[in-house]
């Protein structure tokens, strides 16, 4: 996908997604997606991601490209 990420050994992924968590974070809790929005910590388009099983990780992407294509489009 093109996802800007800070290298890590932990479980989860330090991504820049793009898009301002304020907007996107809602976007993925309606499809059932719970991330940690970087805004926390200073970068308002980075997300704290855990990286789960392989289907997770799958349902995860799926519905990470569902709902940017979904605020392409408004």
């Amino acid at each position: 996908m093109g996802i800007f990420y800070v290298p890590t050994e932990a479980n989860f992924i330090f991504a820049d997604l793009g898009v301002e968590m304020s907007v996107l974070f809602p976007e993925l809790l309606k499809r059932g997606v719970i991330i940690r929005p970087g805004s926390y910590w200073g970068y308002p388009t980075f997300a704290r991601i855990t990286i789960g099983t392989p289907d997770e990780n799958q349902f995860f992407l799926e519905q990470l490209a569902d709902a940017l294509n979904s605020l392409k489009e408004s």
